[in-house]
């Protein structure tokens, strides 16, 4: 019986970091898209698994090494693919505000 457990709990740990990954991919295909909303979505839910995996100390079992370290992979492309559409975000308000100002300047000399 307690082996039973033991196996139950570690497909279960499987199954939610199975689950956090796939939710990092989705997050990091929405930012390429430049849907934040949705991404900010996922990220709730991202949260909540990062919680149980904080809770069940899941990652600081060697036989999840590789799934830390895949993690930690999509979390940097996730940062990274935020950063490039904030960057896209900025830019353009910054056409913006010269636009502002050109449509400003032409209104003050007619």
């Amino acid at each position: 019986m307690n082996a039973e457990n033991s196996e139950n709990n570690l497909n279960q740990q499987r199954q939610i970091l199975s689950d956090l990954q796939h939710l990092l991919e989705k997050q990091i295909a929405l930012a390429h898209q430049g849907d934040i909303t949705g991404v900010e979505y996922m990220a709730e839910q991202a949260n909540s698994l990062v919680e149980e995996v904080t809770q069940m100390h899941i990652l600081g079992c060697a036989r999840f090494q590789n799934q830390r370290t895949r993690l930690q992979e999509l979390y940097e492309s996730l940062t990274l693919a935020i950063a490039a559409h904030k960057e896209v975000v900025a830019e353009n308000l910054s056409h913006l505000r010269k636009g502002r100002k050109i449509i400003k300047a032409y209104r003050s000399n007619t």
